[in-house]
């Protein structure tokens, strides 16, 4: 190497490592500076590529710009250079960041891409693929089981032989998580009392970090949800109990509580309920005071029906929350529970609205559970014309309601609502049976597994942070060629400048405001096998409000009696 370029190496060497300081002090102005210097140095230095993105990660932009910038950033040095191409880190990178930004397919496309260039010594790149394919699934009809689990013990598999403990727990949770959608609890059961013991094994000095605290209670409240699946309600009740009395309190104690409140739902005595709720009210914080509280509240007085304090919660909780549909349903129900029928219709059409409403930011089971919650809006709406005697608005809600059903995979109230609109037709004259329906406890309960983001931290262990000082390692010899990328419309999201002024990449620009995706990359290589799984297309199904329904004004205080 001629001595002006190793002179160039070791000036951009320098300043990447005063990035990477002024990065562990928070320093982003600083650490930018130093980063860019060190890009006009060396344009392919992967380390300082890597330092940028977990620079553009803590800056003060939401999540979606921080995480659009990383890979607009990735992209096009990418695109700029074949050397950055064969580094499996970059690749890595990516695909958390499509992760991040709800685009599966790109972030299926991108480990894999990892993974074929670095298959074990990164045990991280099995579990990252195990959560894209949760993701993927959550957007696609399910996949064949046994399709699914080689690539889930595969990542287990490697885990344990590299003996890193931190991706084993997240291989054991993602396992358990596959054969809970798969309706296998006791395995899944299984996987969760693995992740336990193996966070308990981790050294005195690590036990008691945050992120530690976060992972076990996510796991309890797991476990305790799929106890009472299980028929084991009270067994559930105790392990949130468990959780509730060793664990500090945190956020995710919070939600623990709220897990908590709505096993005791069902109890025949809502008391218990109802304190637990109201003793969490009082102590949380105006910050930290999670609207499912004061939901759940409006919830168990409704069930005692007591309508105007379950009227003034759910009040309480649309402060909190004003684009959940959740106490909009429940609003239409307890109008609809007093006869306040224009009330009601307005309440349940405002939650199919929300429910509805395109936003490209909430993660594909937000939007699948959205959608349910939709559907139960329509049955609600189909009650409210019944009483008013408009059969064939009834008949359309009913019809709405099953197609949303469907499109879930939610078969049984699908039928209902079916028969339901058949009874109606061939019978219009005579007096339906009212129903007020709402949103069913059980659906929240398996929505809150779901909200895992929060605790899965493969950026956070001891050997990753260690891999963004190692050089980068050799070109990959059975890389293909540079792979193709374009720009797609499927999200649009701006890309603002950040207050710090994140330096200037010296590779050609994306437009502004969307979001880089690939094409023509493989799908990954299953461990046990020699083909590509078989991935169903996704369902295109969109099932609209009519527009007499999508009022998007708030009804009227309720008139008590």
């Amino acid at each position: 190497m001629p001595m002006f370029q190793q002179y160039d190496s070791l000036v951009a060497d320098t300043y990447s490592a005063c990035g990477k300081l002024a990065l562990d002090m928070d320093l982003l102005p600083l650490a930018f500076q130093f980063l860019s210097k060190a890009l006009d140095r060396n344009p392919i230095h992967i380390v300082t590529l890597l330092l940028l993105c977990d620079g553009y990660k803590k800056d003060t932009a939401t999540v979606a710009q921080n995480h659009t910038r990383v890979v607009e950033l990735l992209v096009n040095s990418i695109n700029s250079n074949s050397e950055i191409a064969r580094d499996y880190r970059i690749w890595k990178e990516l695909a958390l960041s499509y992760a991040k930004l709800n685009i599966p397919h790109d972030a299926l496309n991108s480990i894999s891409q990892a993974l074929a260039m670095e298959p074990a010594r990164d045990s991280s790149l099995w579990v990252i693929q195990s959560r894209v394919l949760l993701l993927l699934i959550s957007v696609t009809q399910q996949q064949p089981f046994k399709t699914l689990l080689a690539y889930f013990n595969k990542a287990v598999e490697v885990s344990t032989t590299q003996q890193d403990v931190h991706m084993q727990v997240e291989a054991h949770i993602c396992l358990a998580q596959l054969y809970h959608r798969y309706g296998d609890f006791n395995e899944a059961l299984n996987e969760l009392t693995n992740s336990l013991n193996l966070l308990n094994s981790i050294l005195y000095h690590e036990s008691y970090s945050r992120a530690r605290f976060d992972k076990l209670t996510y796991i309890y409240k797991f476990i305790a949800t799929l106890e009472f699946k299980s028929n084991r309600s009270i067994q559930a009740k105790r392990v949130c109990q468990e959780a509730l009395t060793t664990l500090p309190h945190t956020d995710q104690i919070q939600q623990m509580i709220i897990t908590l409140a709505q096993l005791c739902y069902f109890d025949a005595n809502p008391a218990a309920g109802i304190k637990t709720l109201t003793d969490e009210i009082n102590l949380a914080l105006p910050d930290h005071h999670p609207f499912m509280l004061d939901y759940l509240l409006g919830r168990f007085y409704s069930k005692l029906d007591d309508s105007q304090k379950s009227y003034e919660h759910y009040q309480i909780a649309l402060q909190h929350n004003q684009k959940s549909p959740l106490p909009w349903i429940s609003v239409g129900a307890v109008y609809l529970k007093t006869g306040q029928l224009h009330d009601s219709l307005t309440a349940y059409s405002q939650a199919v609205s929300l429910a509805l409403q395109e936003d490209l930011s909430m993660a594909p089971y937000t939007i699948k559970f959205y959608r349910l919650f939709a559907a139960f809006a329509w049955f609600g709406i189909s009650q409210v014309y019944g009483e008013t005697h408009q059969v064939q608005d009834s008949v359309n809600a009913y019809r709405q309601s099953s197609a949303l059903f469907r499109s879930e995979n939610d078969l049984l109230n699908a039928q209902e609502m079916e028969q339901r609109c058949n009874l109606l037709m061939a019978s219009p004259h005579q007096k339906q049976t009212l129903t007020i329906p709402d949103v069913p406890v059980q659906l929240l309960l398996d929505m809150a597994l779901h909200e895992d983001q929060s605790v899965f931290s493969v950026e956070e262990t001891p050997k990753q942070s260690q891999m963004h000082l190692s050089p980068p390692p050799p070109p990959a010899a059975n890389v293909s060629s540079n792979p193709v990328f374009r720009t797609s419309g499927k999200v649009s999201r701006t890309s603002n400048a950040s207050p710090h002024n994140s330096p200037p990449v010296h590779t050609k620009r994306v437009s502004a405001g969307t979001t880089p995706t690939m094409r023509n990359v493989q799908l990954p290589i299953p461990p046990s096998q020699h083909h590509s799984p078989v991935l169903v297309q996704q369902m295109n199904m969109s099932v609209q409000p009519s527009a007499s329904h999508s009022t998007g004004f708030e009804p009227s205080p309720m008139a008590m009696v």
